[in-house]
């Protein structure tokens, strides 16, 4: 259980300095200026991936609880 809370808490961390990085870049991966739609775009992509790792992270925790 120790190592899930450990897991926990780099996933949201990680998430945090993702989301950080993309909302404050000046140019995104291809070279255009980044504006506040590709910021948005940039962050909900990350957010869908970070989404499915919470329901594998969800599932993994309730079968360690079982």
């Amino acid at each position: 259980m120790k190592f899930f809370k450990i897991s926990s808490l780099f996933f949201i961390i990680l998430f945090i300095i993702g989301d950080l990085f993309l909302f404050f870049r000046k140019t995104d991966g291809s070279g255009i200026e980044n504006n506040f739609a590709n910021q948005v775009v940039s962050l909900m992509i990350l957010g869908a991936l970070f989404l499915i790792i919470l329901i594998v992270h969800i599932i993994v925790y309730h079968n360690i609880k079982r």
